[in-house]
């Protein structure tokens, strides 16, 4: 689990650990992602590392002003991150959620979290 460039950290490992002869990782859940969505290559790379019965979540808000105009302008509207949209890759480990009607902004993934985790796997 990784919020913002702890996503960054996850996918980064994800993509390592894609290159072991077997996928190890249960469950992965990226929150307001400081990460690229459209290195495609990546993702489908990344998502090798998750085990058949598992997922990878991307929780995604339109309310992240944070990623919208600091991470933007960092990386000078060459990279849309997946804090704010869709991963778009197809894949069934893949699972994109819109929490926007739990965070409000991107520091309020944290205090989101169980509400989140209720709606991913209806607890």
């Amino acid at each position: 689990m990784g919020h913002s460039l702890g996503a960054r950290v996850a996918y980064y490992l994800l993509e390592a650990l894609s290159t072991k002869s077997k996928a190890r990782v249960h469950r992965a859940y990226l929150l307001g992602g400081a990460v690229g969505k459209d290195d495609d290559d990546g993702w489908t790379a990344a998502i090798k590392a998750i085990r058949s019965t598992g997922k990878l979540y991307n929780c995604y808000t339109g309310n992240d002003k944070i990623l919208e105009h600091l991470y933007r302008n960092v990386t000078a509207r060459r990279s849309y991150p997946i804090g704010l949209a869709q991963i778009p890759i197809s894949s069934y480990k893949l699972k994109n959620i819109d929490v926007s009607p739990w965070v409000s902004g991107h520091t309020m993934h944290k205090e989101a979290l169980p509400s989140i985790l209720r709606r991913l796997h209806r607890v």
